[in-house]
């Protein structure tokens, strides 16, 4: 016979018993904190794309803030719009800002259709930093009075830190078109118009700006470098050096601007290949005379341009003297004092 095999013998046996009420407390906790954390990186990533939320909750906050860094009441106009992203974009219908030396209600200028990248980290920290700001169209009314405070000449002065809110500047500005009149004391309103602004007020480096000017049923291009914002209070004028293109001259350009930006004294060197151009536009006909070139002293104003120390040379005649041009009447007035 086989032998017979050990019976088998049971274990000891282990029982579970219920699960405490500390596990199950613990388990619906990480799965809320898991919900939480998947519904906020939801939130972040559709933050970063991008979505257009109302951003009425910034209207008075900005409009504070704008207005202690611009020295002059701010209003904004219209839904406020807010578009996340990496950097928040806000929009409006019109932006308004008043005349700080105008009877109430009195505007400086009136952007439509602003739309601007703002730092909001900045704005917290009480510091306006624009990265980026576009516009349909902005109307500006420039005075100076009889006493010759002029009503812009106050503007971006709290970028000198006299502020509890600073200016630290605009990246980068674009304005389809710029309109106005410019008046000095009772003098005659001078109208004006810029096209394609494109242009930068940062805090430290120099500003700049371009576009096509129009007055007097003249065209103006201009491609301009000044003084940093921080500088731009300065007593003793501006540095302005750049490019003008009018009529096929191209000039370039060197001096300072005086009396809070009104006048232009610079030393001009300037040449077209054509003279009968800008010869035509000034009001004098020529028949073929050739190249055109000029090189003076120039103090340009808002209604008047005067040229001392003149050299020309049309063609092959050469020419020493003096100039000036007035386009505040109805059509341009040329006097020439030249020898040759």
């Amino acid at each position: 016979h086989a032998p017979r095999e050990a019976p088998l013998q049971a274990g000891p046996r282990i029982v579970h018993g219920p699960a405490s009420p500390m596990k199950h407390a613990l388990h619906a906790a990480l799965g809320a904190l898991a919900m939480l954390a998947a519904a906020l990186v939801l939130a972040v990533g559709t933050f970063l794309r991008g979505v257009e939320v109302d951003g009425d909750f910034l209207r008075v906050p900005l409009e504070r803030a704008l207005t202690a860094a611009f020295d002059a009441p701010v209003r904004i106009e219209g839904p406020l719009r807010l578009h996340t992203g990496r950097a928040a974009t806000l929009s409006a219908d019109a932006l308004l800002l008043a005349d700080p030396l105008g009877p109430a209600g009195a505007t400086l200028a009136r952007g439509i259709a602003p739309r601007a990248r703002i730092d909001l980290a900045a704005l917290l920290r009480r510091e306006v930093r624009l990265d980026e700001v576009s516009g349909a169209r902005l109307e500006i009314m420039l005075r100076r009075r009889e006493d010759g405070r002029a009503n812009w000449a106050e503007l971006f002065s709290s970028s000198d830190g006299s502020s509890s809110v600073s200016f630290a500047g605009i990246e980068r500005l674009r304005i389809d078109s710029i309109v106005g009149p410019y008046q000095r004391g009772g003098e005659p309103v001078v109208p004006f118009a810029i096209d394609a602004f494109d242009g930068a007020l940062p805090r430290s480096e120099p500003l700049h700006a371009s576009g096509t000017a129009q007055f007097a049923g003249q065209q103006v291009g201009f491609d301009l470098r000044t003084a940093s914002l921080g500088a731009i209070s300065s007593a003793a004028g501006l540095p302005l050096q750049g490019t003008l293109l009018w009529s096929g001259v191209r000039a370039e350009v060197d001096g300072r601007l005086l009396d809070g930006g009104a006048r232009l004294e610079a030393t001009v060197d300037a040449a077209a290949p054509d003279a009968a151009v800008p010869l035509a536009a000034a009001g004098i006909s020529a028949n073929e005379p050739g190249a055109l070139a000029l090189r003076g002293r120039f103090s340009l104003s808002a209604t008047r341009a005067e040229a001392a120390d003149l050299a020309v040379s049309v063609g092959d005649s050469r020419a020493t003297g003096s100039a000036s041009l007035a386009w505040d009447g109805p059509a341009l007035r040329l006097a020439l004092d030249l020898r040759g």
